[in-house]
């Protein structure tokens, strides 16, 4: 954040410069890194005023607090500011959310297109020994066999690769 102090008819100094850093620093939280905030101070009689201007994404942010005292001047127009930042960044979190409202997650989307439908179906497996299914694969013009395995009763998937040979994946480690 680039801090610019401009002071009225009251001379800012090294103190009241280091005060205002400081509470203004606390502003970062919402996203003012990089942005010029100017903050005005000044005396006029008895009334201390401190006037900030930020303009944040295009949008002006700005506030106006008047004491007795200059310090507290300043704690007040810091809280103000606080006030309207947290506002705008609500406002733009409230509008992202609208957004996702608005077009759905992808889910959502997914279901209101057009899914072609498919077939779920539950074979009962062959209960057979590896040799078998070895055996089975090479006699039928098949590229993948899913059988039980005899002594282990596992589910096993056995396929034929580009190269003819045979490969045994046990998808259960």
């Amino acid at each position: 954040m680039n801090l610019r102090l401009v002071g009225r008819h009251v001379k800012i100094t090294p103190a009241l410069r280091r005060y205002i850093a400081d509470r203004v620093l606390r502003l970062d939280r919402f996203g003012l890194q990089g942005t010029p905030v100017q903050v005005l101070v000044g005396v006029d009689k008895l009334r201390h005023t401190a006037e900030a201007l930020v303009i944040l994404r295009g949008r002006r942010i700005q506030a106006r607090a008047v004491t007795s005292e200059m310090y507290a001047s300043v704690d007040k127009l810091v809280d103000k500011l606080a006030t309207q930042l947290r506002k705008h960044k609500e406002r733009l979190v409230a509008r992202k959310g609208r957004a996702a409202v608005k077009h759905g997650p992808p889910a959502e989307r997914l279901a209101r297109q057009e899914v072609p439908a498919f077939r779920v179906t539950r074979p009962t497996l062959p209960r057979l020994s590896v040799e078998e299914a070895r055996d089975q694969l090479r006699s039928r013009a098949l590229d993948f066999l899913i059988y039980l395995d005899a002594t282990t009763s596992k589910v096993q998937l056995m396929h034929r690769l580009g190269s003819g040979d045979i490969q045994l994946v046990d998808p259960q480690g």
